[in-house]
């Protein structure tokens, strides 16, 4: 019996954007440098125990919001499409300090 699927694709990682959110930053939003030319994927992964929340838009005014924003769980990994140029903001509501890790998949 075969695969259903004759290949599965996969993704390179490119650029890696790996922010450090201390004390003084939680509940504020933090925004990364714009995604790069041939960029269309993103996995994000973070350390914080009660999650963040993101948004994905144009870098001179994307922010994240809690509680209205895409909330993306503790210990998961997600991927998210998004167009070159764009970036990615998050908050965190967590009272302690931690990583946010946004791997450009080309």
């Amino acid at each position: 019996m075969s695969w259903p699927i004759n290949r599965y694709t996969s993704s390179r990682l490119g650029r890696s954007i790996v922010t450090a959110v201390a004390t003084a930053q939680i509940n504020a939003s933090q925004t990364t440098t714009p995604f790069g030319t041939q960029t269309y994927q993103i996995r994000v992964a973070h350390s914080f125990g009660n999650g963040i929340w993101i948004n994905i838009g144009v870098p001179a005014t994307v922010t994240a919001t809690a509680g209205s924003d895409h909330f993306q769980q503790a210990n998961w990994t997600n991927y998210y499409t998004v167009t070159p140029g764009q970036s990615f903001a998050f908050i965190s509501t967590s009272t302690s300090t931690g990583y946010v890790s946004v791997s450009e998949m080309t």
